[in-house]
């Protein structure tokens, strides 16, 4: 049985190779929409990873293929096999949505875990970023006038960021602090949160 801290690690590995990438395009490339649309493949790509790398917990550790180290992790059923939890988790979708956390995973959680455990574990700051990753994907893969303006009004307006932070990539772009980009703040806070639920 695997240990689910092989799950933070994928993520790790990932965010790590995609933050090297993401620098060695950027310095190959001048032009901003360019630069922009590396950013933007870079997270919508992660994104999707990052997704199912919570359903191979959640599954895993639903199906006792993954192991958690805390005692507290325990499914409140069991299944023949991981194909027939497949199924009633998807609920005759053909597939299930992880994100937006709050509203998928923990929810789901609550009917197939202990006290939800470990799902239960986000501090507020911690769902707060998956929100907005979330946000971003949404304002970045779809570009709609509901999904730009939702991500103008939660991570732009007020702010007093330059109008070439204004958008999606280059907001992601910008700095979150010295030497930190916002993409890069993203890739590895999302990792601490995958950390902190496999752990």
């Amino acid at each position: 049985m695997a240990s689910a801290t092989e799950v933070a690690l994928a993520c790790r590995r990932r965010a790590r190779f995609l933050n090297q990438h993401f620098e060695r395009m950027l310095r190959r490339s001048n032009a901003v929409a360019d630069r922009n649309q590396i950013v933007a493949g870079i997270f919508v790509s992660y994104y999707a990873f990052y997704e199912r790398q919570l359903e191979a917990l959640f599954m895993g550790l639903l199906t006792g293929n993954l192991k958690h180290p805390t005692a507290a992790v325990k499914p409140l059923a069991t299944f023949a096999s991981v194909q027939a939890a497949d199924v009633i988790v998807r609920d005759g979708k053909n597939y299930v949505d992880w994100l937006p956390f709050d509203h998928h995973t923990l929810k789901r959680a609550t009917v197939y875990f202990e006290n939800s455990a470990p799902f239960d574990r986000l501090d507020k700051t911690q769902r707060r970023v998956l929100e907005e990753l979330g946000l971003l994907r949404n304002a970045l893969a779809h570009q709609s006038a509901h999904s730009l303006r939702r991500f103008r009004a939660e991570l732009v307006d007020g702010n007093g960021l330059p109008t070439s932070q204004s958008n999606p990539a280059g907001y992601l772009r910008g700095d979150y602090s010295l030497g930190v980009t916002r993409l890069n703040y993203y890739l590895m806070a999302s990792v601490g949160i995958m950390n902190r639920l496999c752990t």
